[in-house]
């Protein structure tokens, strides 16, 4: 083919395609005549609470981005005697003393964590303390309206007490979790005796 039929075939694609073009209304296709409408509009998209992601043993967890304070690389721990094994010690953040809870112990899992682990930090009022628990890895915040949260007593069998909903992502599970009631159930009584 020459090049003065490519010119004439390249012009007939462009002529066809101008007149699909024209036959669309772009008006329609983004309605900016009340734009108020159209904020509102965006709002929606955007409702819903947002979440910390993160990974422990593969798995990936959520808290409320409201219950965290702040996550910082591993610090330094102190440990204590007569302590149970998902008690690590105590922290010093930057003058502040913090308690270190491994959430792998205290689920009882027999995996052993990664070289590098981050701790997402916790203020609670109700508690009256400030804790940290150590996780393997944070991914991203994300936001869940209710609708993405399902119940099912199958995904959490022993863990009512401090999980409260699943959803999905990046096309796997997410279990969210319920810090209060995480906190709640931390219970010294299982002291070691010497």
């Amino acid at each position: 083919m020459d090049n003065s039929n490519q010119d004439i075939l390249a012009d007939e694609i462009l002529l066809e395609t101008q007149d699909e073009m024209d036959e669309i209304d772009f008006a329609s296709l983004l309605d900016l005549s009340n734009p108020l409408q159209f904020l509102a509009q965006k709002n929606k998209i955007s409702e819903g609470e947002k979440y910390v992601v993160f990974h422990l043993d593969e798995k990936q967890y959520a808290i409320n981005s409201k219950d965290v304070a702040e996550v910082t690389p591993s610090l330094p721990i102190t440990t204590l005697p007569n302590v149970p094994d998902w008690f690590l010690g105590i922290a010093n953040l930057r003058g502040e003393i913090i308690s270190v809870v491994d959430l792998r112990k205290l689920w009882k899992k027999e995996t052993t964590p990664p070289a590098k682990t981050r701790l997402i930090v916790f203020h609670s009022a109700k508690h009256e303390t400030s804790i940290a628990f150590v996780v393997d890895k944070l991914n991203e915040i994300v936001t869940l309206s209710a609708k993405d949260i399902n119940f099912s007593a199958a995904d959490f069998e022993d863990s009512f007490q401090t999980f409260f909903g699943r959803s999905e992502f990046k096309s796997q599970p997410l279990f969210l979790l319920d810090v209060d009631n995480i906190l709640s159930s931390l219970s010294l009584a299982d002291l070691k005796t010497v």
